[in-house]
C-alpha cells in the first residue's frame, strides 16, 4: 500500500503518546554513540538492527518511533517494507488471530514479512507461550535476514537472556541480527 494513500500514516501505528516523536526532536545529549549508530543504519552502512534496553522513560520508544518515521520518509512502504508494533498490541492481535483458528506459523510469517520490523517494549514475561513466540520470531527473522529493531526494559544482555529464556541457539541468531545497545539516563517522562 502506498504511504500517500494512508495520509498521516505513521501516527496510525505508533502510540498516541509518542505521535510527535522524531529523531529531530530527540535529546541526543549523552547518546552520541547511539546517534552514530542510528545515522549509520539510516545511511545503509549498518545492515543489522538493534535492541535498545534500559530503564523506563529514557527515550527508547522515542528513538524507535523516530526511526520508523525516517524509514517512511525514505519511501519504505508501511506493511510490506517497514512495520511498527507495540509488543502488547501485537500479542493481542496474535491472540485474536489464533482464536480464529489460524495456524500460528501463518501469523509468524505475516509478522516477519516486512524487511524492517520495529517492536517496542517487548515483555516476554507473560509465560512460556509468549517466550516461545519470541523465539520463533527470532528464528524466522534470522532465516529471512530481516532487520529488526526492538526495545525492552531489561537491564543488560544477561538480564535479556534470562527474561526471554534464550538458550544459546536463539541468542546466537539474535546476535547475528542486532547490536545490543544499553541506554542509561534519568526518566524523561514529565520533562518533555
Amino acid at each position: 500500500m502506498d504511504n500517500r494513500l494512508l495520509g498521516n500514516s505513521v501516527e496510525l501505528f505508533v502510540p498516541p503518546s509518542h505521535s510527535q516523536c522524531s529523531l529531530e526532536n530527540f535529546d541526543w545529549k549523552g547518546y552520541q554513540k547511539i546517534k552514530e549508530l542510528v545515522d549509520s543504519v539510516l545511511e545503509g552502512k549498518e545492515g543489522r538492527g538493534f535492541v535498545l534496553f534500559g530503564d523506563p522513560g529514557i527515550g527508547k520508544t522515542h528513538l524507535l518511533v523516530g526511526l520508523f518515521r525516517k524509514f517512511v520518509e525514505q519511501g519504505k512502504i508501511i506493511g510490506s517494507e517497514v512495520m511498527f508494533y507495540v509488543w502488547s498490541d501485537l500479542v493481542n492481535e496474535i491472540v485474536m488471530v489464533m482464536q480464529e483458528k489460524v495456524i500460528p506459523e501463518v501469523v509468524m510469517d505475516r509478522l516477519v514479512l516486512p524487511e524492517i520490523l520495529i517492536i517496542d517494549d517487548i515483555r516476554p514475561s507473560w509465560g512460556r507461550v509468549w517466550n516461545d513466540l519470541l523465539k520463533r520470531f527470532i528464528e524466522k527473522s534470522y532465516d529471512r535476514k530481516g532487520r529488526i529493531f526492538l526495545s525492552t526494559n531489561a537491564e543488560s544482555v544477561d538480564d535479556l537472556v534470562q527474561r526471554w529464556q534464550l538458550e544459546d541457539y536463539w541468542l546466537s541468531r539474535l546476535k547475528d541480527l542486532v547490536i545490543f545497545v544499553k541506554m542509561k539516563g534519568k526518566d524523561r517522562r514529565g520533562n518533555v
